[in-house]
């Protein structure tokens, strides 16, 4: 074998030279393939065939890729170099790439050179064997060589006993050869598998192997399990405990995160850069309580469990930060795919288990391993993913695997999807075999979770240079446009989604993705999982415009899942009208990119976002069209006549993202919505006069004190806090399926006050996202709605709170009377504090809900040029500057507050001193300009337990 020969494509005897091609492209397909490229073959131009056409799923780059399976002493010519260099100019292609197994003429050299000393240098790749090699290596499509060699030389116990290798391509896979030497000299060859450098045992194979046309079909492939067996059985070399590690290169493996990522500070990004511990729920426990996915490091009190979780939710990286993690503690974690387990017997376990643990630890003998197993029992933890893809199929035989597994072995965790929980469950001999097992399922990430994997996309590169406040203002902004794009659960907060959402907020800084192009999000996502099916970029057009048909039909026929038959009808007319793909194919690639959930026989949308995207779309698409205008601006019209329901005002917030065209019409609609809630009800102003009957009822001044936290603790507590209580809020309106027609409900008051909280939630969505092509005077007019329906709201209250204060304080002092306070005058005392501190978290609750929806420094000249002019106003000017880092304006605030304190108004007195506070303790502010601050408004500053502000009187 000549030194230089490095790759060969071998075939069996006989078979055509197309053969030997079709091996190599069916190599270059995988290659690319790796790079995101949909790959076609065998395509044919006039006058001309292409081995391979490529084009890129996301910019629709196009590679014409030449493949030349040449033996090495066919060496290739100038004329292949100059046919596609032809090619490309015919056909226009962006690159060419030219994949050979031998090496190039001294003409087709000089050629190659020629090209790339050319201006068009970038458009020419040449893949010579070494080359190629890299590339596959760099794909994972092959490992190292070296790996293959330190294996066998650790069976040989010996370094010098190795010669040339060589990479074999064949129709039974991809193959290392070794040359094996004695006195320096090839006798034989050992052959190993190239994905992960593991010697070929199977007879059979070997023998296949030898009768292809390779160069080196003279040696006895057969030979090396003689070689290996003839070695002295009785040496081992000594495994201590420590060194019982996960090996580098799976180490490596496990912490790639499966798909691409960008970060500006950092090229390559990998698991341990952005994973964070979700949170579990015990299935079996009635309190729903949650808890750090992380205490399963906890071994002793999680060491058998059983986790569930959708597809998405993080299972497999999970898995392998806990593998990882067990191994730093001394434990032996080994990892096996369910898939893989066919027999219930110990023993064919076993022989996965070892060899799992070869590619994972060390390369030891069967033998050792084995021992290992026995002896380590305590410290060996099983680590099963995708359990409900379990090999064994037989119902009977499941229960045999578990009841093998669970006498045999100790510390088990268990990993499967939802598919597999209704079975385990509810199955009683299956459940009787876990029976000592707890049972947990994957929750998606709240706003803590979610502030903590913003705060770890941040620190990115920078974490020992970025300062404190930056961080919090970064955390605060992001965190600001990831809950618009969720919105009530429009997306699942899986880790997944969460990082794909931030790597685009990152490039939509500097993107048509920033600002008021919310939408571009939300089809960035449905383009990422149509990119990862066999839907071409062509493509796209039609499933974006079928989708929004049958989006649309759901929606006019009140349905969220249809019957194969029914969906297979929609999919007839959807042919007959535009367009005809066949339905297997359109559906497998649909159901395949989650757009599509098929579930016994019925098919709904994957999430609701991309319900609501699609129903928006097919509107915003019709609205201005002959012969549907008409019936889709009367949809339209039903539609922001009965946002109380939560379907229609989340259809709504996308038909604005769509229609640009239109929006103003949208607005004017959701306007009008807006003032005739409370019509008859003037805004709050919370002036002295306003609040005459409730500022009487603060007899001494009111201390606050704020607590000696940090920033991150205090945060901490408030998501912990806001995740408490999104824990019970959902999605759907009561579980009913609403009718866009329906009668328009008589709303009870309450029911008014919720249709309010969505109407500001939806003008502020608009506001800010459109702040950049709103009129200043457009902006104008929706904020004064906005604020003026929140005000609306809340002086509702107060005037409940002011006519009936006498009737409430009664009713207080009866119940405190029976609590033993004897004092009539204590029990007054007390009874007027109650009610004067339930009337101050009703004002904050209403002027925060104001505040927060405009919170935009895009907007602080809007709202500075309403007229400012009654304390209600003031206050949300003030709560939205304070949400931000550059936000505490001493000068401002010392003034509002002695405002306040001159006309004895005690309520806004509180909420100003309540929003520095909060400001206080989001961010880092100037110990100097905090101290005083908190003097001039009588705040101390003090060590307190409770979580914002502790009110004491004096």
């Amino acid at each position: 074998m000549e030194k230089k020969m490095k790759i060969e494509v071998s075939v069996n005897q006989g078979d055509s030279t197309k053969k030997r091609g079709d091996l190599l492209e069916e190599l270059a397909k995988k290659l690319l393939e790796a790079q995101n490229y949909l790959v076609e073959t065998e395509i044919r131009k006039t006058g001309m065939e292409i081995d391979l056409l490529c084009t890129h799923k996301t910019n629709s780059k196009q590679i014409y890729v030449e493949c030349k399976a040449y033996k090495e002493d066919n060496k290739i010519q100038s004329n292949v170099i100059k046919n596609i260099v032809g090619i490309k100019s015919i056909e226009n292609y962006n690159e060419v790439w030219l994949i050979t197994t031998s090496q190039l003429g001294k003409d087709a050299k000089g050629l190659k050179e020629k090209l790339e000393k050319g201006g068009q240098s970038s458009e020419f790749t040449f893949y010579t064997p070494e080359k190629l090699l890299e590339a596959l290596q760099d794909s994972n499509t092959i490992c190292d060589v070296n790996i293959v060699k330190n294996s066998i030389e650790t069976k040989l116990n010996s370094k010098h006993k190795l010669g040339e290798h060589l990479l074999l391509i064949t129709e039974y896979g991809y193959f290392w050869a070794v040359e094996y030497l004695e006195g320096g000299k090839p006798i034989s060859v050992f052959i190993a598998y190239a994905k992960d450098g593991k010697l070929v045992e199977d007879i059979v194979l070997l023998d296949n192997l030898s009768k292809t046309d390779t160069s080196i079909n003279h040696y006895n492939f057969k030979k090396n399990l003689d070689i290996i067996e003839s070695q002295d059985e009785t040496y081992y070399p000594i495994v201590k405990q420590h060194s019982i590690k996960l090996n580098d290169v799976y180490l490596k493996k496990i912490n790639d995160t499966g798909i691409k990522l960008t970060h500006p500070n950092k090229n390559e990004l990998v698991l341990e850069d952005i994973f964070v511990y979700q949170d579990l729920q015990d299935i079996e426990d009635n309190k729903k309580s949650r808890f750090s996915s992380e205490k399963l490091l906890t071994l002793g009190e999680y060491k058998r469990s059983m986790i569930f979780g959708e597809e998405v939710s993080g299972k497999t990286s999970l898995i392998a930060t806990l593998q990882k993690e067990y191994s730093k503690k001394d434990f032996i974690p080994i990892y096996v795919n369910a898939q893989f387990i066919k027999s219930s017997e110990y023993k064919k376990f076993e022989s996965i288990l070892v060899k799992n643990f070869k590619k994972q630890y060390l390369e030891l003998t069967d033998k050792e391993i084995k021992e290992i197993l026995l002896k380590d029992k305590d410290k060996l933890i099983i680590l099963i993913d995708n359990f409900e893809d379990l090999g064994i199929k037989k119902h009977l035989y499941k229960t045999l695997f578990l009841e093998m597994l669970t006498t045999t072995f100790s510390n088990i965790l268990i990993f499967s999807d939802d598919s597999a929980e209704m079975e385990i469950m509810t199955k009683k001999d299956l459940k009787d075999k876990l029976v000592d097992f707890e049972f947990y399922k994957i929750k998606e990430y709240g706003y803590r979770l979610r502030d903590k994997v913003i705060e770890k996309w941040l620190n990115i590169g920078v974490e020992e240079v970025l300062l404190d406040n930056h961080l919090l203002e970064k955390k605060d902004e992001i965190s600001k446009i990831l809950e618009t794009i969720i919105g009530n659960k429009f997306i699942p907060t899986y880790p997944l989604y969460i990082i794909t959402l931030l790597q685009q907020i990152e490039s939509g800084t500097n993107s048509n993705l920033g600002g008021s192009a919310y939408a571009e999000f939300y089809n960035y996502l449905i383009v990422q999982a149509m990119s990862s099916t066999q839907i071409k970029p062509d493509e796209l057009d039609f499933y974006h415009s079928y989708l929004s048909y049958i989006a649309y039909h759901y929606f006019i026929d009140n349905r969220r899942e249809l019957e194969e038959l029914e969906i297979c009808k929609l999919h007839d007319n959807y042919s007959n009208e535009y367009h005809k793909k066949n339905f297997t194919e359109v559906y497998k690639n649909l159901v395949s990119a989650k757009l599509i959930v098929e579930n016994n026989g019925y098919y709904s949308f994957g999430h609701n976002y991309i319900y609501y995207f699609y129903v928006a779309k097919y509107l915003s698409d019709n609205m201005d069209k002959r012969g549907k205008a008409e019936a889709i601006n009367e949809q339209i019209n039903m539609l922001t006549k009965r946002l109380y329901r939560i379907e229609f005002a989340n259809i709504i917030i996308f038909l604005i993202h769509h229609s640009k065209t239109r929006a103003e019409m949208i607005i004017d609609k959701i306007m009008e919505e807006a003032r005739i809630i409370f019509e008859d009800i003037a805004p709050s102003t919370l002036s002295k006069d306003e609040l005459v009957n409730i500022n009487e009822l603060v007899s001494e001044e009111i201390k606050l004190v704020l607590e000696s936290k940090s920033p991150h603790e205090h945060r901490e507590k408030i998501l912990e806090a806001q995740d408490n209580v999104n824990e019970d809020e959902t999605s759907s309106d009561n579980g009913t399926v609403p009718q866009y027609n329906e009668d328009i409900q008589e709303l009870d008051i309450f029911g008014k006050i919720n249709l309010s909280m969505k109407l500001i939630e939806i003008l502020g969505q608009i506001t800010k996202n459109y702040y950049g092509s709103l009129s200043k005077t457009d902006k104008k007019e929706i904020l004064t709605e906005l604020i003026n329906l929140g005000l609306r709201n809340l002086n509702l209250f107060i005037k409940q709170f002011s006519e009936y204060r006498d009737l409430l304080e009664q009713d207080i002092q009866e119940k405190i009377k029976k609590k033993g306070l004897t004092s009539q005058a204590d029990i007054e005392k007390a009874s007027k504090k109650i009610i004067f501190n339930f009337t101050e978290l009703i004002t904050i609750h209403f002027i925060k809900r104001i505040s927060t929806n405009i919170s935009s420094k895009n907007l602080f000249d809007d709202i500075e040029s309403l007229s400012l002019d009654t304390e209600a106003l003031k206050l949300i000017d003030m709560a939205t500057r304070l949400d931000f880092t550059g936000g505490l304006n001493k000068d401002k605030i010392f003034s509002l507050s002695e405002e306040f304190s001159k006309n004895n108004n005690s309520i806004p007195k509180e909420l100003l001193r309540f929003f520095v506070i909060e400001h206080l303790h989001k961010f880092d502010v100037e110990y100097k300009k905090k101290q005083e601050i908190c003097d001039k408004l009588n705040i101390s500053v003090a060590i307190q337990k409770n979580i914002l502000a502790k009110k004491v009187t004096k």
